[in-house]
């Protein structure tokens, strides 16, 4: 790898092609920023027609939007969405309702606690229906399922580094935009490095053109360069390969669940039916937490989700069903043996 001072200054444009490879948007759709825990909640600007929301539940099973104010700024957050594809879809006075009310539908195709997959077509296309605007939160599938945004007509989208992408702890976030928005894009936080001319000194700020203008800081180098080394590994992979394979994998770990921990009182919330399914499976169990501590103490990294979700993220990259064999057999043994804390989580950083 070419580690000098043009390589360096060339990262982030390197980063938005090979973040674009994976889920199809048009070249420069795309930039790439530092972590922020909460960048999915934050939509955007005056510019984008969102509508005249003020604070209130919008639908008893959608979430809470907040409205907050910055000088010539508004800003939408939207969480805590539910499963709202069948109310978009089949519920007309629901539709009429939201045609009136919601600006941006937020969510993820893939839930993280239990790992089922949504239909971003349908989803997206019914937002659209009702006049919203569709961003998505591409953390849990972006790398483990084909995803082409632009072929969808999804509007926003964010997403990380380092779940399925294998980035490590730390890798950068990025920012998705559909063309069709960039001229009118604004941030809530203009940034010095999305300034049109930056060394220019100039009183009033002007935007970059297109994505660049989404820039708010100087770029984490060092780690958008071991995010690049470890999309080295999708170089020449098809993403319906590795979906494929992923489908095995998950559905034979749901096998394993069924009959070495089903008997030891372990369910499966993750969908069997493949195309309801992501790339991961969560057991329940009452003692999801102590579990996964002990089998990390075995060599098997898995997390938990409160109260009782105990989550196996499934890498077809470089997982095999061995592995998996293997984490379900470790598993049985440990709680055959009562080789684990039963004490319900404290307060503390997640498993």
């Amino acid at each position: 790898m070419d580690t000098g001072s043009e390589s360096l200054r060339g990262t982030p444009g390197r980063m938005a092609r090979a973040y674009a490879e994976l889920f199809s948007p048009r070249p420069f759709d795309l930039t790439t920023f530092p972590n922020d825990e909460g960048y999915d909640e934050l939509v955007l600007a005056r510019s984008i027609p969102l509508r005249s929301v003020c604070e209130h539940h919008l639908l008893p099973f959608v979430g809470t939007a907040h409205i907050g104010y910055l000088p010539g700024h508004r800003i939408l957050g939207l969480s805590k969405l539910a499963r709202v594809l069948e109310h978009f879809a089949c519920r007309p006075q629901v539709q009429e309702r939201l045609t009136k009310q919601v600006a941006v539908v937020s969510y993820s195709p893939v839930d993280f606690r239990t790992g089922e997959l949504y239909d971003m077509r349908a989803l997206t296309r019914a937002a659209h229906e009702a006049g919203a605007l569709a961003l998505w939160d591409l953390c849990h599938a972006v790398g483990a399922l084909p995803l082409q945004v632009d072929v969808l007509g999804v509007d926003l989208a964010v997403g990380c580094g380092y779940k399925f992408l294998s980035g490590g702890p730390g890798a950068p976030a990025f920012l998705y935009v559909a063309q069709r928005h960039l001229a009118a894009l604004e941030t809530p936080l203009p940034g010095w490095t999305g300034h049109a001319a930056p060394f220019a000194l100039a009183r009033d700020y002007t935007p970059a053109p297109g994505i660049a203008r989404a820039r708010i800081g100087t770029p984490p180098i060092l780690s958008l360069l071991a995010l690049e080394a470890a999309l080295t590994a999708f170089d020449g992979v098809d993403l319906h390969q590795v979906r494929a394979k992923s489908l095995s994998l998950t559905g034979f770990l749901l096998r394993c669940a069924e009959e070495l921990l089903a008997p030891l009182g372990f369910t499966s919330v993750t969908p069997s039916d493949p195309g309801r399914r992501g790339s991961q499976v969560t057991l329940r169990h009452p003692h999801a937490h102590g579990l996964a501590v002990a089998l990390a103490g075995r060599g098997v990294v898995a997390d938990m989700r409160a109260p009782d979700l105990l989550r196996f993220g499934v890498n077809a990259l470089f997982t095999s069903h061995g592995d998996l064999l293997t984490a379900a057999s470790r598993l049985r043994d440990l709680t055959v043996e009562g080789a684990y804390d039963p004490a319900p989580p404290g307060a503390g950083p997640v498993t």
